[in-house]
C-alpha cells in the first residue's frame, strides 16, 4: 500500500511540475514581471504548505488525511498570526462563555428533570374553578389535606400512585447551636412514587403515615447527611431534634435527589402526619378550606395523561360535594363550585414554583445573551472576511494550482473550527466564573434557591455545541467569499498589496452594520433597565428605610406556647429599646418589604361588595408602637396598646387605602366594624386607628387594603420580626441585637439579621441582576462593535494608502482627509443604528414587563443608547484617521 502511495505522489509530483511551468507562462501574460510570475508559481501558500500537503490537496490521500493535513496547516498559520488568533479566541470565550454560564443556571431552573424513575411518567395535579376558601397557603396547584387522602382512596387504576409534599423551614438543633433547615413533610407514599431509594437505612413507607402525631421518622437527604452530618454511616437510629420535638433518622437518601422542588434542596424529609411538629402553630390536616399540599401522580403502564386525569374526576367530584357539605353556600356558588374541574401538568421537573419565579428574568437573560454571542460570532467572521481578503493571492494561487473550491473552504473552516475550540475552552473558565458570580447575585435566602456552578455533561455538550455552531456561522460567510475568489483577479493585482474587491468590501460593511444595530439593542435594554431600577429605589415606601435593621425569632420551634411567645416579644422589646444606639422598636410577624405578606378575605360593616370583587386585604400582626417604629405616620384613632391583649375587645388597624375603598375616610372608618369574610355572626373587629399608606410586600406595589391586628390577641405566635430604629447605621446593631435574645434565652435562634435597605435590595434582586447584566453584555457588545468597525475602517485606510497618497500630493488638507475617512466610520455606524433603532423599540416591548415607571420608548434612554454607540464608533475611528492623515506621498507612491 505504501508503495503504491509512493508511486502516485511520484506521478502526481510530476504533474504538478508541469503545472507550475505552465501557470508561470499564464502568470507573465497577465503582466507580470517573469521574476515576480516564478515566484507566485512557485509560492508556497505562506511558507509553510509541504510538498506532501500540496499533494493532499490534488487529492492523493484519504479525506481524514486532508482534514489533518489541513489542521496542521491552519495551527501554523494561527501561530504566524498570533494578534487574530489572540482576539478571535478572546472574543469567542466571552460570548460562548456568557453564554454557557446562563445556560449552567437554566438548565438546572428550566430544563432539567428529577434525577427519578421514569420522571416523564410524573403528573402534577392542578384545579381550576371557584374556590370556598379564605386566606390561602397555595393556589392552583395546591389542595387541602382532606382532597388528597380522599383522592388517595379513590386512586384509579389508571395511576400506579399518588402522593403529596409540603416543604417549609424548620430549626435543627445541633450540639452547639441551631440551625435553619429545609423541611418536606411527605405522604407515605412519596418515595414510591418518585422510585426514589435509600443508599443507607430505608425511606418511609405508607405504614409511617397512617397515625396521626405516631410515627416521628426522618429520612435525610444525601447532601444534609454529607455536610451536617459528616457522611457518618452510624447516623441511622440517632435522634435529631426539629423544633424541640425528637425525630428519628432512618435513612437516608439517594445521591442527587433533593426533593420534589430541586431548586429549594429539602434536607430532610418526614411524614406528613408529623405536620404538627414542624409547624407548631399551623396545623391545617382538618380544614377543607385551606389549600396547601401539592399533589403529584405517576401514570400506570400504558396510560396517558388524558385518561388517567378522567378516571380522577370521579373521585374528584367526590371531594367537592364533600366540601360543600362542609362549607355551604348559595345555590349559584355551589353549581359554580361543582363545575370545577381537575387537570394534568408535567412534573418531571417537580414542583415548578421556584422554576416559575426564575423563568422570566432568565428567558430575558437567554435573550441578551443570545444577542451577545450573534455579535460575537459576527465579529470574528468580520475578522476571517479581512483576514481572507489579505490572502487572496495564496487563494488565488492554490486555485490556479488545481486546489478545488471545497478545498479551499476546508481550509477556511479548519481555522473556524480551531479558533473555536480555544474559545471554547477559554469558554468553560469564563462560564465557570460567570455562573458563580450570577448565582451571589442571588440572595441566599431568598425562598431557600440553590443553583450548582459546577458544568456537568450537559454544560459541557451545551459549550461544544454552541462552539460547533459558532464556528460553521463565522465561518460559513468568509468560506463562501474563498470558493468565489477569482483567481485572474487576485494575481492581476499588484504583488505584495492588500487586496480587497467589492465582495469583500459589502461583506464587512455589512456585517459591521449588523454588530452595531444589534448592540444599540442591548444598550436600550441595558438603558431601560437601569432606569427601571433606579425609579424602584426612587419609591416612596411610606416607612423609614435608612433607619431600620431587621431580624427574626421564632419561639414556636423551641418549644414556646402562646402565651410563653407573646411575653417573651415584649420582654425582647423592652431590652431590645435599652441596647445604645436604639430609638425605637417595633415588632410584627410577617416581614415587610420581603416580597410576600399574608392576605384574608375580609367582611367590612356596611360594605356591599360588587359580583367577583376581590376582598382580599394584607394581613399582619404588631405589637405597640411599631407604627411609630417604623416611621409610619397615625392618621386617625390610635395605635395598639398592652391592654389590647387576648379577652378585650378584639382590634383592628388599617390603612389609609382601606379606609378610602371601603368607608369613605381615614375618620369615618374610625368605630366601625370588620371580619372574615367566612365568618358567621356580627363582626369581630373594631377599627381603632388608620395609618398611612405604605409598601410591604416590595417597593413597586401598588397601594392595597391592608389591616393590623394586635399581636398580643393572637392565640398562636411563630414568626417574628424585629425591627430597631437606630441613631446612626442601623447595621451597627446587629451585636446588640443578637446580645438581647441570648440574654433571654441562649438557645433562641436569631436570623435573617439585615438592614431594611439590604432586604428591599434583596427583594428586588432580579432588577439588580436585569441592569447589571445588561449593563455588562451591552458594553461588551458595544466594545465588540467598535473593534470590528475600526478593522473595517483601518483596513480600508490600507487599502486606500496610494489614493491618499495622491489626495495629499494634489493639496489635500490632513484634516480633510482625517474627516474623510471618520465620514466614511460613522456612515456606516449610522446606518447600523438605522436598523437597530426600529429593532431595539421592539425588544424593548418584548420587556416593558419587567420594567417599573419606564415605558418601552423612554427618550431619555433612546438618546443615551444613540450616543453612547455614536461616541464608541467615533473613538473607534479616530485612529485610523489620524493614521492616514500621516501618510506621506512619496511613501505611498512606493506603497505595494
Amino acid at each position: 500500500m505504501g508503495g503504491k502511495r509512493e508511486r502516485r505522489a511520484s506521478d502526481l509530483q510530476r504533474e504538478l511540475d508541469a503545472h507550475l511551468e505552465l501557470e508561470t507562462e499564464r502568470l507573465r501574460e497577465t503582466g507580470l514581471s517573469e521574476d515576480d510570475a516564478h515566484r507566485a508559481a512557485h509560492l508556497d501558500l505562506g511558507n509553510a504548505t509541504s510538498l506532501r500537503e500540496t499533494v493532499f490537496e490534488l487529492g492523493a490521500f484519504s479525506r481524514i488525511e486532508r482534514w489533518l493535513a489541513d489542521l496542521r496547516y491552519a495551527v501554523r498559520s494561527l501561530l504566524h498570526n498570533p494578534g487574530f488568533a489572540v482576539v478571535s479566541i478572546l472574543s469567542l470565550g466571552l460570548g460562548i462563555g456568557a453564554a454557557t454560564a446562563i445556560f449552567t443556571i437554566a438548565d438546572q431552573a428550566l430544563l432539567k428533570a428529577l434525577p427519578v424513575k421514569d420522571p416523564d411518567r410524573l403528573e402534577l395535579l392542578t384545579w381550576d374553578g371557584a374556590f370556598i376558601g379564605g386566606s390561602t397557603r397555595g393556589w392552583e396547584e395546591s389542595f387541602s389535606y382532606p382532597t388528597f387522602r380522599e383522592l388517595e382512596a379513590g386512586r384509579p387504576e389508571a395511576l400506579s400512585g399518588i402522593a403529596a409534599r409540603y416543604q417549609t423551614q424548620a430549626t435543627l438543633d445541633g450540639a452547639t447551636s441551631a440551625s435553619r433547615v429545609s423541611v418536606e413533610t411527605v405522604s407515605g407514599g412519596y418515595f414510591d412514587v418518585l422510585g426514589v431509594t435509600a443508599v443507607l437505612g430505608r425511606t418511609l413507607l405508607p405504614e409511617d403515615d397512617e397515625e396521626r402525631d405516631g410515627e416521628p421518622w426522618a429520612v435525610l437527604a444525601y447532601d444534609c447527611w454529607r455536610d451536617r452530618f459528616a457522611a457518618d454511616p452510624q447516623v441511622i437510629g440517632t435522634t435529631i431534634r426539629l423544633n424541640s420535638y425528637p425525630f428519628t433518622v432512618i435513612g437516608v437518601a439517594q445521591p442527587g435527589f433533593k426533593g420534589f422542588e430541586s431548586l429549594r434542596p429539602a434536607d430532610l424529609f418526614v411524614p406528613l402526619q408529623m405536620q404538627a411538629a414542624v409547624t407548631p402553630t399551623w396545623d391545617h390536616r382538618d380544614r377543607r378550606d385551606s389549600i396547601w399540599l401539592n399533589i403529584f401522580a405517576r401514570l400506570a403502564p400504558g396510560v396517558d395523561a388524558s385518561q388517567a386525569e378522567a378516571a380522577l374526576m370521579l373521585p374528584y367530584a367526590g371531594v367537592l360535594r364533600q366540601d360543600l357539605e362542609a362549607h355551604a353556600r348559595n345555590q349559584e356558588t355551589q353549581d359554580r363550585y361543582l363545575r370545577n374541574t381537575l387537570h394534568f401538568s408535567d412534573a418531571s421537573q417537580g414542583f415548578g414554583g421556584t422554576r416559575e419565579l426564575v423563568a422570566k428574568p432568565l428567558h430575558v437573560l437567554i435573550a441578551m445573551v443570545g444577542l451577545l454571542l450573534l455579535i460575537t460570532c459576527v465579529n470574528v467572521a468580520n475578522l476571517f472576511v479581512v483576514r481572507s481578503a489579505k490572502r487572496a493571492r495564496e487563494i488565488a494561487v492554490r486555485a490556479s494550482l488545481g486546489a478545488s473550491r471545497a478545498a479551499m473552504v476546508r481550509l477556511v473552516f479548519a481555522e473556524c473550527l480551531l479558533l473555536a475550540a480555544a474559545g471554547a475552552a477559554l469558554a468553560l473558565v469564563v462560564a465557570r466564573v460567570g455562573a458563580a458570580a450570577l448565582v451571589r447575585m442571588v440572595p441566599s435566602d431568598l425562598m431557600g434557591i440553590v443553583f450548582e456552578t459546577t458544568p456537568d455533561w450537559r454544560v459541557l455538550g451545551f459549550t461544544a455545541a454552541v462552539a460547533l455552531a459558532t464556528a460553521l456561522f463565522f465561518g460559513l460567510a468568509p468560506a463562501i467569499q474563498a470558493a468565489r475568489r477569482s483567481s485572474a483577479t487576485a494575481l492581476k493585482d499588484e504583488a505584495g498589496s492588500v487586496a480587497s474587491g467589492r465582495g469583500h468590501s459589502r461583506l464587512r460593511r455589512t456585517l459591521v452594520g449588523t454588530q452595531v444595530a444589534l448592540s444599540l439593542i442591548l444598550l436600550a435594554v441595558a438603558g431601560l433597565f437601569g432606569k427601571s431600577l433606579e425609579k424602584v429605589f426612587e419609591a416612596q415606601p411610606g416607612l423609614d428605610v435608612e433607619t431600620l435593621l431587621a431580624f427574626f425569632v421564632n419561639p414556636s420551634e423551641h418549644g414556646y406556647d402562646g402565651e410563653r411567645a407573646r411575653r417573651l416579644a415584649l420582654d425582647l422589646e423592652q431590652r431590645l429599646k435599652l441596647q445604645p444606639g436604639v430609638l425605637a422598636v417595633g415588632v410584627t410577624t410577617d416581614p415587610l418589604l420581603a416580597g410576600a405578606n399574608g392576605q384574608n378575605t375580609i367582611a367590612v360593616e356596611g360594605y356591599q361588595p360588587g359580583q367577583d370583587e376581590n376582598m382580599q386585604a394584607g394581613a399582619n400582626y404588631a405589637l405597640p408602637g411599631f407604627f411609630e417604629a417604623a416611621g409610619i405616620p397615625l392618621l386617625a384613632g390610635r395605635d395598639f396598646s398592652e391592654r389590647d391583649t387576648i379577652g378585650a375587645p378584639l382590634a383592628v388597624i388599617v390603612d389609609e387605602t382601606f379606609a378610602n375603598r371601603f368607608l369613605g375616610s381615614p375618620t369615618e372608618a374610625v368605630g366601625r366594624r370588620v371580619g372574615y369574610a367566612l365568618g358567621k355572626g356580627p363582626l369581630p373587629y373594631e377599627i381603632v386607628g388608620v395609618v398611612a399608606d405604605h409598601k410591604a410586600v416590595n417597593l413597586r406595589e401598588k397601594p392595597i387594603p391592608r389591616t393590623y391586628f394586635p399581636l398580643l390577641q393572637r392565640e398562636k405566635v411563630d414568626l417574628m420580626t424585629f425591627y430597631l430604629r437606630a441613631k446612626g447605621a442601623p447595621s451597627g446593631l446587629a451585636g446588640a441585637a443578637q446580645r438581647a435574645v441570648t440574654e433571654i434565652d441562649p438557645d433562641l435562634a436569631v436570623f435573617g439579621v439585615k438592614t431594611l435597605e439590604q432586604q428591599a435590595e434583596e427583594t428586588h434582586y432580579v432588577e439588580r441582576l436585569f441592569a447589571r447584566l445588561s449593563a455588562a453584555f451591552a458594553a461588551l457588545a458595544t466594545l465588540i462593535a467598535a473593534v470590528g468597525l475600526y478593522g473595517v475602517a483601518a483596513f480600508s485606510v490600507a487599502r486606500r494608502t496610494r489614493e491618499i497618497g495622491v489626495r495629499v500630493a494634489l493639496g489635500a488638507e490632513p484634516g480633510g482627509v482625517f474627516r474623510m475617512v471618520l465620514r466614511e466610520a460613522l456612515t456606516l455606524a449610522a446606518a447600523g443604528m438605522a436598523i437597530g433603532i426600529p429593532l431595539a423599540l421592539g425588544v424593548a416591548k418584548l420587556v416593558e414587563s419587567q420594567l417599573y415607571g419606564v415605558g418601552a420608548f423612554d427618550p431619555v434612554v433612546a438618546f443615551g443608547a444613540v450616543g453612547a454607540l455614536l461616541t464608541a464608533c467615533s473613538l473607534a475611528a479616530v485612529f485610523p484617521a489620524r493614521r492616514a492623515t500621516r501618510i506621506a506621498p512619496m511613501a505611498a507612491l512606493r506603497h505595494d
